[in-house]
């Protein structure tokens, strides 16, 4: 008797029992999208930019991503490339 209660507790907490191997969320990743005219110009702002990040625990191409557009005509050109990144 004594047994067969241990049995049913058995089956019982196994049947009740959340699965234990659940596939986990992959975590997503934030993105900075990065426009300018000319990038050239200015290495040392980008440059800054990033320390900022790295002094924050970001690092580039582990836990952020960041996206570079540059268009070297006038600044309305800069509108076209925001919109198509916009919505990624």
């Amino acid at each position: 008797m004594r047994l067969i209660g241990r049995a049913v507790v058995l089956v019982v907490s196994l049947v009740l029992a959340p699965p234990v191997a659940e596939a986990q969320q992959r975590a997503k990743v934030p993105r900075i999208g990065c426009l300018a005219n000319n990038p050239a110009a200015a290495p040392h702002l980008l440059e800054a930019f990033r320390q900022r990040l790295r002094d924050l625990g970001y690092v580039e191409g582990h836990n952020l991503v960041i996206c570079h557009a540059q268009k070297a005509a006038a600044p309305e050109g800069l509108i076209g490339v925001q919109k198509r990144r916009g919505h990624r």
